[in-house]
């Protein structure tokens, strides 16, 4: 009895140990898919980019735990000084200038994004909601530390840093949970 126990523990060690390989690969995977989302954009005050859109995409697909790990390792990598950040920025300067709080920002998208996905699946509707709520909240770190660094009103800062970025958010929302739905399919496979 105590031998069938043990070799029932070490399957579930070795299962576990593949989920973790396997959802580590899918993190580098996707920590790479963010550093080449980041580079497509369009240059404003605040650059249009596609960096959310990854950043919604990994937390849909990772869930919360590495969905913050893979955000956390790309703000690592970028702060040490890798080319990560839009328009191939790096560095710590990166992280305290006007788009910094966005960059932050996108570690409490992950979070919420990936908490959403654990706690009430991957349906359509409770994606979009999520991705919409972790998107709310990267406005909101980004534009507050906008406004803190550039010293202009909230007003002018909603302007430069929200209104822009809306409809293409929205899009790049029901693009993110398109794809989340299509790789389910294939990785659950």
């Amino acid at each position: 009895m105590i031998k069938k126990i043990s070799d029932v523990s070490g399957e579930n060690m070795v299962k576990q140990q593949r989920m973790t390989t396997k959802q580590l690969t899918l993190s580098a995977l996707l920590l790479a898919v963010i550093t080449v989302c980041a580079q497509i954009q369009i240059p404003l005050v605040v650059p249009i980019n596609m960096g959310l859109f990854a950043v919604c995409l990994t937390a849909g697909l990772l869930g919360k735990k590495y969905g913050v790990l893979t955000v956390g390792g790309y703000i690592l990598a970028g702060a040490l000084g890798l080319p990560v950040f839009a328009g191939f920025m790096g560095g710590p300067a990166a992280l305290v200038g006007k788009t910094g709080g966005y960059i932050l920002g996108y570690l409490l998208t992950a979070w919420l994004v990936g908490w959403g996905v654990e706690k009430y699946g991957h349906d359509f509707k409770n994606l979009w909601f999520f991705m919409f709520l972790g998107t709310l909240s990267c406005y909101f770190g980004g534009t507050v530390w906008f406004v803190f660094l550039t010293g202009v009103n909230v007003r002018a800062a909603l302007l430069y840093c929200v209104v822009p970025f809306i409809i293409g958010d929205l899009v790049k929302i029901t693009l993110a949970v398109t794809v989340v739905k299509k790789m389910d399919e294939i990785l659950l496979k």
